[in-house]
């Protein structure tokens, strides 16, 4: 992994900028770029784990483009949540119950002993099947087990993307589970990513060197943006290659479902 800091730097010096005096412009560029790359490119998706407002609702990521899923965590599991669409939109938003430092407090302690009040066994350490990357706040604690999407028992909730949050079901006991677990595809447009992947350097450089000659220098511009299609293509292909392991489970998919004699 590497930093935006580093790759905006790198950009400077590209741009012949040895005193930094132009970074919080490329560094606008570099971001603009991860944006794009995670929207169309990046299967990028983290999962954070946040507090439920005294009045039902969560607050999602400044940056959030699409919610997978949501879920509590029972034990040593993330139970998914169901969503019900006729759950009302019309709340009214008071302070947050809890400041992020509270709950990432309470976290913490969670994780060192009991689970929400639902029993022990939940480990920051769990190596089980990921539910994704988990994080209290911006403090990362690890990988928790997650049960299939649809599995739920324990209530719903409702999309407000305008609002930039979730609302759950009154009924729901947020007194026995406070915090919900979102799984989510973030742009990195907001406060979400300090580090990226290693192979988006080059691809960042690009865009930044494309976008500053835009209006100066277009011959430069579209060399860069030449630039920015080749190594993006570089970084879908490394995406997409398949491991040998991919490649004999779906050898052996086609051959369980093909047609038999």
């Amino acid at each position: 992994m590497i930093s935006i800091d580093n790759i905006v730097r790198d950009v400077c010096l590209e741009m012949g900028d040895d005193q930094y005096k132009l970074y919080y412009k490329y560094q606008t560029y570099v971001i603009r770029g991860l944006a794009e790359l995670n929207i169309w490119v990046i299967p990028n998706i983290i999962s954070k784990i946040m507090p439920i407002n005294d009045n039902y609702t969560v607050d999602l990521m400044d940056d959030v483009v699409k919610v997978f899923k949501v879920g509590i965590i029972v034990g040593n599991r993330v139970v998914t949540l169901g969503i019900d669409n006729s759950i009302s939109l019309s709340f009214v938003d008071p302070c947050p119950c809890e400041t992020f430092e509270q709950a990432n407090e309470a976290i913490n302690n969670m994780f060192g002993g009991e689970c929400c009040g639902a029993g022990s066994g939940a480990s920051a350490g769990s190596n089980d099947v990921a539910f994704n990357n988990v994080y209290a706040g911006n403090v990362p604690i690890g990988v928790l087990y997650g049960t299939s999407a649809g599995f739920n028992y324990l209530g719903y909730y409702r999309e407000d993307y305008e609002n930039r949050r979730l609302i759950i079901d009154p009924n729901f006991d947020k007194i026995r589970y406070p915090n919900l677990v979102i799984e989510q595809k973030v742009s990195g447009l907001g406060n979400s990513m300090a580090l990226v992947r290693d192979e988006l350097r080059e691809t960042l450089i690009a865009f930044a060197r494309w976008k500053s000659n835009v209006q100066s220098n277009p011959t430069l511009a579209n060399l860069a943006k030449n630039d920015f299609i080749q190594e993006r293509q570089k970084v879908i292909k490394i995406i997409q290659t398949y491991s040998l392991q991919q490649n004999a489970e779906d050898l052996l998919k086609r051959e369980r479902n093909s047609f038999k004699r």
